[in-house]
């Protein structure tokens, strides 16, 4: 299995051991305009609150039955009768 930075590179332009070898690929330069470690920490916290909310998505589909949209599709057209507490005491 190849493992980057243990044999010579490939191209000369590139060094071992270089992690981001075309260099940070930062389009909209949002690293010169802020702290880098806080943008950071702000995308690890959105990622784990997706996956929360994916995890959530999840367990809609296993408690009814149905897809997302379906589920929505009841709620928007009864939403007094549509939702969490008839499907938490069945």
């Amino acid at each position: 299995a190849y493992r980057p930075g243990l044999s010579d590179p490939v191209f000369d332009e590139l060094t071992v051991g270089d992690v981001s070898p075309g260099g940070r690929f930062d389009p909209l330069g949002l690293a010169e305009s802020g702290d880098l470690e806080e943008l950071k920490i702000k995308e690890l916290k959105h990622c784990r609150l997706s996956m929360f909310a994916w995890l959530g998505c999840i367990m809609q589909g296993l408690a009814t039955q149905e897809g997302p949209i379906a589920n929505w599709q009841a709620h928007v057209a009864d939403p007094v009768h549509a939702n969490v507490l008839p499907n938490a005491a069945s």
